[in-house]
C-alpha cells in the first residue's frame, strides 16, 4: 500500500514496486491520478483523505482486503506550507500536523493488524528535523512531531518494523507547486 501515490515519490515507489512484481494498491485525494497509476501498474486504487481518521480506517481495510494483507506500507503524504513564521495562520499549522503527523500515525495504526509477520513500514520526513529553516516552520515542526511519534512506536513495539526515510527537497516535486518563487528562491 502507497498512501500519498498521486504523484511525487509516492508515484515514482508505486512505479517501481509493481515493476518489480508486487501487487500494489495506491491510495490519495486524487483520484483521476490515481485511477491512470492503477491502471498503468496493474493495481488497485483508492481515494484517501489523511486528514480524515473514519477514512483511514475504512480504506486501509479495504486495501487489506484486496491484497490479502500487507508486506509493505508506505506513507508518502505531505505538506509542505511554505510562509515565514508571523505569516503562519492557525489553520495552516493544524492541517499540516493534521496530513503530516496526525495522518503518518493514523495510517501505521490502522495497518498494524493487516501486517505479515515480516511486513515493514515505511514513513517519509525531512532531512531537515532538528535543522529548521525560515520560511517552513509549520512543516519542520510537524515532521519533528512525526519522528518523536515514529520513536514512541518503536519503543511500544519494538517487534514492529518501521523506518522513517528522510528526504530532501526534489526537483520539480508537486510539493511546491503553489508555493511563492521568491521565498523558495531565498529557502533553497
Amino acid at each position: 500500500l502507497v498512501v500519498g501515490a498521486s504523484s511525487g515519490i509516492g508515484h515514482a515507489v508505486a512505479v517501481r514496486a509493481a515493476e518489480r512484481g508486487a501487487k500494489v494498491a495506491v491510495a490519495a485525494r486524487r483520484m483521476d491520478l490515481l485511477t491512470e497509476l492503477a491502471e498503468q501498474i496493474g493495481g488497485s486504487a483508492f481515494e484517501l483523505d489523511v486528514e480524515d481518521p473514519g477514512a483511514i480506517g475504512r480504506v486501509v481495510a479495504e486495501a487489506a482486503q484486496t491484497l490479502g494483507g500487507f508486506d509493505a506500507v508506505v506513507f508518502t503524504s505531505t505538506v509542505a506550507p511554505m510562509a515565514h513564521i508571523e505569516d503562519t495562520d492557525v489553520a495552516t499549522w493544524i492541517h499540516a500536523f493534521n496530513v503530516n503527523t496526525l495522518g503518518a500515525n493514523g495510517v501505521l495504526r490502522a495497518v498494524r493488524p493487516h501486517l505479515s509477520d515480516t511486513g515493514v513500514v515505511l514513513i517519509a520526513s525531512s532531512h531537515d528535523v532538528g535543522r529548521p529553516r525560515a520560511g517552513v516552520a509549520a512543516y519542520n515542526a510537524s515532521k519533528a512531531a512525526l519522528n518523536e511519534i515514529l520513536h514512541s512506536w518503536r519503543s511500544e513495539h519494538p517487534d514492529l518494523a518501521i523506518l522513517r526515510v528522510g528526504i530532501g527537497p526534489t526537483e520539480d516535486t508537486e510539493i511546491l507547486r503553489g508555493a511563492d518563487r521568491e521565498l523558495l528562491a531565498l529557502l533553497f
